[in-house]
């Protein structure tokens, strides 16, 4: 009922005409075995392995929907727990193949990052809980962490006001194609949307936004016949550029003007 709340929430904050949501609802399923003992894998002689009837009976009644994505989450509810931890997290890759094989379609598991990794939002392919099976036998991996407001500023330029979260997501391992981005994603409410990250100006574009601003500065203050030493430019740097530039930056960009013929000391 949980999630089948959650997906109608989502698709009215997606403002979804009826063809939209009968388009959803034809293309999910959910199965709830929060109520039974269901594992993928199991201890067999000390070892752990993919649990051949349970994954049977689960292919046997995701047959006729011919899945091209099954998610399991939380993943770890459908292992044999984490007392061994790397042997407990291989029988689950063990496990989620042989249903990628089934249906020739993705498998993903929902796992949860540990505490300290949380924490410090840390987010390479490592980040999960647990051991590293996970991650190594995968093909892709995901990982979502929740950025402050001033963060996610930096990242993307967008002010969250009170009612949205910020959040990012990095691609850290990804087998089948070059390296990704990382996406950031705006949620209000059920509303998820993606923002494109800053793009940090090369050294050369850097420089000029820089020259750009010392010149300006500069002319304003001819205009109004008060012009600026050098002096004065590196004494009151701070309120002239509003603390967005260094002592250090604004002396080479007057430099530069200068070498250019641009800004003239008198």
């Amino acid at each position: 009922e949980t999630l089948a709340a959650r997906m109608r929430e989502m698709m009215k904050a997606m403002q979804l005409d009826s063809e939209g949501i009968d388009t959803v609802i034809s293309n999910i399923i959910i199965m709830d075995l929060s109520t039974v003992s269901y594992r993928i894998s199991a201890v067999v002689g000390d070892v752990v392995m993919p649990h051949t009837e349970n994954l049977a009976w689960l292919i046997n009644h995701l047959q006729r929907f011919a899945p091209d994505w099954v998610i399991m989450d939380p993943l770890v509810s459908f292992g044999v727990g984490e007392q061994r931890v790397n042997d407990a997290e291989q029988g689950l890759i063990e496990a989620m193949r042989i249903l990628k094989k089934e249906f020739n379609c993705c498998v993903e598991g929902i796992h949860h990052s540990g505490k300290a990794n949380a924490r410090e939002k840390t987010l390479d392919q490592y980040s999960g809980r647990g051991g590293s099976a996970l991650a190594d036998g995968s093909r892709m991996v995901c990982v979502m962490a929740p950025l402050s407001p001033k963060e996610f500023e930096d990242a993307t330029g967008y002010v969250l006001d009170g009612t949205e979260n910020g959040i990012v997501m990095a691609l850290p391992k990804m087998s089948y194609c070059r390296p990704q981005e990382e996406i950031y994603i705006k949620r209000s409410g059920y509303l998820f949307e993606a923002l494109p990250p800053l793009r940090a100006p090369n050294p050369q574009e850097a420089e000029r936004q820089v020259e750009s601003s010392v010149y300006g500065v500069v002319y304003e203050a001819w205009l109004k016949n008060t012009p600026l030493t050098a002096q004065e430019l590196k004494a009151d740097f701070k309120a002239l550029f509003y603390n967005t530039l260094k002592r250090d930056e604004v002396t080479d960009a007057l430099g530069r003007l200068r070498r250019d013929g641009r800004v003239i000391q008198t």
